[in-house]
């Protein structure tokens, strides 16, 4: 099938635009906000399964997002500390020490996730437990972001 969308409409250069803080001060709390790792829960995010005896669950296409983040940033260590790694097979939800210590890193829990079949932020539960998940799932994502960033500290390009 051909793109009906005109030549002139695809862009000539394909640099990123760089942040600049002056046309909107705000843009880095909104995104904050909005980031899987780092926003808030809100009603909205929750599905009533039975208000009498307090079962929520998450908003699925969320837990999914959140599952899904989860899911690349172990593929993502995997591969850094591997690169021997096959990413269309199984990981395992372990990465020889000798293998982190090469790229410098601490055994982070975001691994573990490669042990679950399922998403378990996709469970029937009260409302505390949902809210524990959440968090949970945000603190583990944030370990390897953390990690990340701190690297990049370290080194100059």
């Amino acid at each position: 099938m051909q793109s009906r969308i005109p030549s002139s409409a695809i862009p000539e250069s394909t640099k990123l635009v760089s942040f600049n803080p002056h046309f909107n001060p705000y843009i880095t709390a909104t995104i904050l906000e909005t980031s899987f790792l780092t926003m808030s829960l809100k009603r909205h995010h929750l599905h009533a399964v039975s208000e009498i005896y307090n079962i929520y669950s998450l908003d699925f296409y969320l837990a999914s997002r959140i599952w899904r983040v989860l899911k690349d940033l172990s593929r993502s260590i995997h591969e850094a500390a591997d690169p021997t790694v096959d990413a269309f097979e199984s990981l395992p939800h372990y990465i020889h020490p000798n293998h982190l210590h090469e790229i410098g890193m601490a055994a982070p829990q975001v691994l573990m996730i490669e042990k679950y079949s399922q998403n378990m932020l996709l469970s029937a539960t009260s409302f505390n437990n949902i809210f524990k998940l959440f968090k949970m799932a945000q603190t583990v994502g944030l370990e390897p972001v953390r990690w990340i960033e701190e690297a990049k500290s370290i080194v100059t390009f």
